[in-house]
């Protein structure tokens, strides 16, 4: 069936109308949220309220701002946006979709062009690969729900960490340093990304990020002065997002979802100390426990680029596992590891084939209109269906870890043979 070259257009088809579908789309939940964040926030640096950029809900130019929400991401980020508040909000929102979806499939083709001479060996022609590529792409659902969010910066992160594990593996580590920075500057989540990188190929990153990271400080300090930066970190560093805002199952995917929204939605007196308390110690079990599987067998790869590529793919994973809020569209970004497991799939066992495919089964219920009608229709409010819902949002990343965990030695071997019969791509 997946040699069918039918498919492949009906599958294109199908791409083409959702995205088309999406990029229109309009709804107050779109005007509200994500997208009058970005809007907001370009809108005070064209304005130069540079002191009102981590300021939810205050007046921008005299006027009431498009929502009131955090903005979290550096000073510097929000020039982004600021060719949005150009434009009306109702223009503005279609513009900035058009552009995530722009950059999302320029990832997408990125990483198709790389792996598909993996996946042809694997899928026994490349009219397969492309066609599983295709449904990989539909079942995904972080990548859709940027649409309901009015656009989200994580395409531009995704862009940008694509390019920066394709040029770790080249060993073009100036540009993936540049790249990495960037999208730690616009997601400072991400930053767990680089300090992995940073740790384990120190002598590639250590000094160039100690470069780049004072250039771009430099920029952004010289551009839009001190004052926001030391705003910055006051509210978003030392005062982040409270817990109760960001954990709740609706909104969160991370490991710990199934506890915080227990506390989030029951009111336990629990507090907040005690909960940062309990996640940090789930976080330094699971990332030691994968730092320690990874090293088992980084030490042993021979071949650099193999290693540059387990590195790589292994920051990405260890980062989910650390960072203590997942956003149901920050799962776009570990497509980036999983489609190589995708296109080597032949080479995994039964078993191995069944967990791949029960992670697709699960991203395609991340979806956040789902969540949304699934908390309406439930409305839940017991333990057991908070507790299950929570750990429903919760499963790709522990199955993804999981497979790591089981596979990472077939992985590496993979990747080894692969690029042993068919070379990379410079």
């Amino acid at each position: 069936m997946l040699e069918s070259k039918r498919l492949t257009m009906t599958l294109c088809a199908i791409i083409a109308v959702l995205v088309v579908v999406g990029t229109g789309y309009r709804s107050w939940f779109a005007l509200h949220v994500d997208f009058a964040n970005f809007y907001d926030a370009g809108h005070k640096v064209r304005a130069g309220e540079l002191n009102g950029l981590y300021q939810e809900g205050v007046l921008i130019e005299g006027k009431p701002p498009q929502a009131s929400m955090y903005f979290n991401s550096t000073p510097l980020s929000a020039f982004l946006y600021v060719p949005l508040s150009l434009m009306r909000p109702e223009i503005a929102v279609i513009v900035f979709r058009a552009v995530c979806t722009a950059l999302m499939f320029f990832g997408l083709l990125l990483l198709y062009r790389e792996y598909r001479r993996f996946g042809e060996l694997t899928f026994g022609s490349i009219t397969a690969f492309r066609n599983a590529f295709l449904i990989a792409i539909l079942l995904w659902q972080p990548f859709w729900n940027v649409y309901l969010y009015g656009g989200q910066s994580t395409a531009f992160v995704f862009l940008l960490l694509v390019l920066a594990t394709l040029w770790h593996v080249r060993d073009n580590y100036w540009m993936a340093t540049i790249a990495i920075c960037l999208a730690c500057s616009i997601k400072p989540a991400m930053a767990a990304f680089l300090v992995f990188m940073i740790v384990f190929a120190w002598r590639a990153y250590a000094a160039r990020t100690a470069i780049v990271g004072a250039a771009l400080l430099a920029i952004s300090l010289v551009t839009m002065g001190s004052a926001v930066h030391v705003d910055f970190f006051e509210r978003r560093i030392l005062h982040p997002m409270p817990v109760e805002t960001a954990a709740y199952w609706l909104w969160n995917c991370g490991l710990l979802s199934s506890v915080d929204s227990l506390f989030a939605a029951t009111g336990e007196p629990v507090s907040r100390a005690t909960r940062s308390a309990i996640g940090a110690v789930v976080r330094v079990i699971a990332g030691g426990t994968f730092i320690w599987l990874f090293i088992r067998s980084w030490r042993k790869i021979v071949r650099a680029d193999v290693r540059r590529y387990f590195e790589s793919v292994s920051a990405m994973i260890w980062a989910f596992l650390v960072i203590p809020i997942i956003w149901d569209h920050y799962l776009a970004l570990l497509f980036i590891p999983v489609v190589f497991w995708l296109s080597a799939q032949g080479d995994f066992s039964k078993n191995g084939r069944i967990l791949l495919l029960a992670i697709f089964a699960l991203v395609l219920g991340q979806n956040t209109q789902f969540a949304l009608t699934l908390n309406d229709v439930l409305r839940p409010t017991s333990v057991i269906e908070l507790f299950g819902l929570g750990l429903f949002r919760s499963l790709p990343i522990m199955l993804i870890f999981g497979f790591y965990a089981i596979n990472r030695e077939r992985i590496i071997a993979s990747y080894q043979a692969a690029i042993e019969r068919v070379p990379a791509n410079v």
